[in-house]
């Protein structure tokens, strides 16, 4: 069962810590919602994967300058401050380089 969220024009998103807040439009954050949930099916148990990965190669190289950035506040804000992903979570978040997301 795929979830999305209420018609809107933007929502605030939070930092993994919740001090930063940011705005996404909600045709972005519901595409990304939706790109991550097709995979999870077919995602394994004690692998770590980027949101690259996750969203697949197409759906990646279609974001705009700056998407990618943003995709991956999205995604933050997704598994850290609400239930749309209850089976994924951060399995790696290095000071520099991609987060890591994997099955709980």
């Amino acid at each position: 069962m795929t979830r999305q969220i209420a018609k809107a024009e933007y929502i605030l998103i939070k930092s993994r810590n919740s001090a930063r807040t940011k705005t996404a439009s909600f045709a972005f954050f519901n595409s990304l919602l939706h790109q991550v949930q097709e995979i999870i099916p077919g995602l394994v148990h004690g692998e770590s994967y980027t949101l690259e990965t996750l969203c697949g190669e197409e759906y990646w190289s279609s974001l705009e300058r700056g998407g990618p950035i943003l995709a991956g506040e999205c995604m933050v804000h997704m598994v850290l401050h609400t239930d749309l992903l209850p089976e994924i979570e951060l399995k790696r978040a290095p000071r520099t380089g991609s987060l890591e997301w994997g099955l709980k």
